[in-house]
């Protein structure tokens, strides 16, 4: 996360999909700072693992909200929009 104003995020992480997976992690944290959060989604699917989470500006800044999920891939999205949502998803496939 990558915001000098208050933000609020949640995370889920699921075996397989989001829309026909078993959800097997979430959560949410809270921050007045730029941060970093470690989530570890785990268990046995031959569909591979789903990692989800949505961020939101807590103020009326017109400040950029960054959220990016990272290794083994970089994905990324942002808004600067006050009281603005953003939401990032990465799916690992099992080899």
């Amino acid at each position: 996360m990558n915001y000098s104003g208050p933000w609020g995020a949640t995370h889920q992480g699921y075996l397989g999909s989001p829309e026909s997976g078993q959800l097997v992690e979430s959560g949410s944290f809270y921050g007045h700072a730029p941060a970093n959060e470690s989530v570890t989604v785990s268990g046995t699917s031959t569909y591979g693992i789903t990692l989800c989470a949505e961020a939101q500006k807590l103020d009326a800044s017109n400040l950029t909200l960054v959220l990016s999920i990272q290794p083994p891939s970089n994905v990324m999205n942002q808004t600067s929009v006050a009281y603005g949502t953003t939401q990032v998803c990465l799916a690992q496939t099992l080899p």
